[in-house]
């Protein structure tokens, strides 16, 4: 009963190191050699004994691999602790009728040393075999031989721990590998999350900015777009927030150092919040060292968003009383300055249990806080995070029913003012400098109208297509100074779209690609870059940042106003444009576009029976016909199109008319003769 408990734990042993049936190895190999040369035997080998059989680790002149354990002579070997030598197998009882001794090898002489673990387990044996008869070996030799079983084991031993590491190292990178495939998944949702929720809300926030700029607006009316462009503004704030903390997290947040006002940067900032601070009837006050610099260097985007959200949240939680930022240098040295930006309040205060982890993630101080202020949890944890990355500190002190105070201090570097000139973004919609010509490429109508209306009111000329087949061939059909690319789009998106743009063999494919979407992740951003587009615009947009990428990207830099009449075409359809929109779309999609066209034909005729013609009804029509025609190769249609439109600007636009309805009719003779 002893033996076979013994037995079990000496097999345990060896499956626990893993060796049976693995390829050779050159330490084992090293060990067989150095004992055939240190014994001088023609044959040596290291095996290992298991249930069935011995099984050779390594072996040097001979064929076998393995042999029935019944027959071994390595399962005498482990029997014992000491070493075992069979002088001459022929005369040992043990072996006389052994089919290895009989037959062949013809086994004569055998020496074996256990392999013998630190528990007294012995796994197997290192090996010699001679073919003749040999005298027995001397206790040197006998030393000698289980100095190569000791080796033998330590190589084992060693081997086992690099196997385990290994198999730890795997472990890891599987652990890895899920975890990034976690990460991925999550970047996928909040993707996903950021493009559901943005483009809805560019809907509210952009029909509210333009309701904003109509002078005439009822002054309740009015009252009601802020309250409505103000709750659109919170909603983005809680979206940011969440894919800020994303990014944070996963390390992919970089800075944007440039030089910036200080003082542009607090009013901005106060301006921001000085209407909800005048709801409450408080307080907004601000001191600012006079050492403190002009302009620094730093991002003021994440500047701003860590004032704001300090400033929001002491107007939050004061009920009256005051709101005060200063701003005061701590230290100096050369144009380097250490400096403190504090908000104090006089509201609510904070408990000292609550001060320990006020800067932890979706972290408040009790469940009442949210149910009465509302809340994420992640701004003062994003602040934390943001200062963190600047290489600053944050902190907050306070007394319960007493007022709170939160600090940050941050060493930047002095910048000269005027290069810090106009780098905070102005609000409202101004006239630009210069008219460009402005493909924008988007699905949804109501994205389309919020666009080109802003577009339009800072002064440029706007043509639309809604999906990325069309834009392709409208940047080959007129001279765009830049184009508006959204990502998700059905047929083809803006990525794919982009690329094909870029492969074009003609100077549009160099024109200006700006990125607009609600995709706002870094890793979508930089989707985008890689396809080829150069700058990016978030959903929601306020009117003055579209306006001032199309101003900055823009190719028509000299003020020139950009053509708007497409390259003239002497056929009316171009087969070879339309078969090539056919490969892209497919047979049914490109009826459904020649069909769609035929339609909008037959209202732009219509027209022509009115009792007078209304030159702004006939330029939104032939905008429409422009686009369309082009895209299916009715060149000489959106050419005159394109004319009318410019026409329609002036007096002189029945003669136009008329040629734009000649062409629509020979269109619309072409389009119906095709095989359906």
């Amino acid at each position: 009963m002893r033996q076979d408990d013994e037995e079990k734990r000496r097999l345990r042993a060896l499956e626990g190191y893993c060796i049976l049936d693995t390829p050779p190895e050159e330490s084992f190999d090293r060990v067989v050699a150095l004992a055939r040369a240190l014994f001088d035997v023609p044959v040596a080998f290291v095996s290992f004994v298991d249930e069935h059989r011995q099984w050779m680790k390594a072996r040097q002149n001979l064929d076998v691999s393995e042999t029935p354990r019944g027959i071994a002579f390595c399962s005498h070997t482990i029997r014992s602790p000491s070493v075992l030598v069979v002088p001459d197998a022929t005369r040992d009882p043990r072996f006389l009728d052994n089919p290895l001794v009989t037959g062949g090898p013809q086994i004569r002489f055998y020496a074996g040393a256990p392999i013998t673990t630190a528990g007294g387990e012995r796994l197997g044996a290192v090996c010699l075999i001679d073919f003749v008869p040999r005298p027995a070996l001397s206790e040197t030799e006998r030393e000698n031989l289980a100095r190569l079983a000791a080796v033998v084991m330590d190589e084992l031993e060693l081997r086992r721990e690099l196997v385990a590491r290994r198999e730890a190292e795997e472990e890891l990178q599987h652990a890895r590998a899920a975890a990034d495939a976690a990460n991925e998944a999550k970047s996928e949702f909040l993707a996903n999350m950021s493009h559901e929720i943005r483009t809805p809300l560019n809907g509210i926030s952009g029909f509210t900015q333009l309701l904003l700029v109509n002078p005439d607006l009822p002054a309740e009316s009015r009252r009601h777009a802020q309250l409505i462009d103000s709750a659109a503004s919170a909603l983005l704030t809680v979206v940011n927030d969440i894919l800020d903390f994303s990014k944070l997290a996963a390390g992919k947040l970089d800075l944007d150092l440039n030089p910036l006002p200080i003082e542009a940067l607090i009013d901005n900032s106060l301006s921001i919040v000085r209407h909800s601070a005048e709801e409450k009837a408080l307080d907004l006050q601000v001191r600012v060292d006079p050492r403190v610099p002009a302009a620094v260097f730093g991002d003021r985007a994440r500047l701003q968003q860590i004032l704001l959200n300090l400033l929001n949240n002491s107007i939050k939680f004061t009920h009256a009383g005051s709101v005060t930022l200063e701003v005061d240098v701590e230290a100096k040295l050369d144009d380097r300055y250490e400096l403190r930006f504090l908000v104090r309040d006089t509201g609510i205060g904070i408990s000292p249990e609550v001060q320990r982890k006020l800067f932890e993630r979706f972290s408040q101080a009790d469940v009442s806080t949210f149910r009465k202020y509302g809340g994420t949890g992640l701004g003062l944890a994003i602040c934390k995070s943001l200062v963190d990355l600047m290489g600053g500190q944050i902190g907050a002190e306070g007394i319960l029913g007493e007022g709170s105070t939160f600090w940050f201090r941050l060493a930047l570097q002095r910048a000269e003012l005027e290069a810090a000139a106009g780098m905070l973004e102005e609000g409202g919609i101004q006239p630009s400098g210069r008219r460009a010509r402005v493909l924008l490429v988007e699905d949804l109508e109501l994205n389309q109208e919020i666009a080109r209306r802003f577009l339009e009111m800072a002064g440029h000329h706007v043509d639309v297509a809604s999906d990325g087949a069309e834009a392709i061939l409208a940047v080959q059909r007129a001279d765009y100074d830049v184009v508006l690319m959204d990502v998700q789009m059905p047929v083809l998106d803006g990525i794919a779209a982009t690329e094909a743009i870029r492969r074009l063999n003609s100077p549009a494919r160099d024109v200006p690609i700006i990125a607009l979407t609600a995709n706002v992740l870094s890793q979508e951003v930089n989707r985008c870059r890689q396809a080829g587009m150069n700058g990016h615009v978030g959903k929601p947009f306020r009117a003055a940042e579209l306006v001032a990428a199309v101003d900055r990207w823009s190719k028509n830099a000299a003020g020139e106003a950009p053509s708007t009449v497409a390259t003239p075409q002497q056929v009316d359809l171009d087969e070879g444009t339309l078969a090539e929109l056919t490969e892209l779309l497919g047979a049914e999609k490109t009826r459904e576009y020649v069909q769609r066209l035929d339609r909008e034909i037959e209202a732009f005729a219509a027209l022509s029976k009115s009792e007078r013609l209304d030159p702004s009804a006939l330029a939104k029509a032939a905008h429409a016909l422009v686009s369309q025609a082009g895209l299916l190769g009715f060149a000489a249609l959106s050419s005159a199109c394109s004319a009318l439109e410019e026409a329609c600007a002036g007096t002189e636009y029945r003669q136009a008319y008329e040629a734009a309805l000649a062409c629509a009719q020979r269109a619309q003779e072409s389009a119906r003769a095709r095989p359906s």
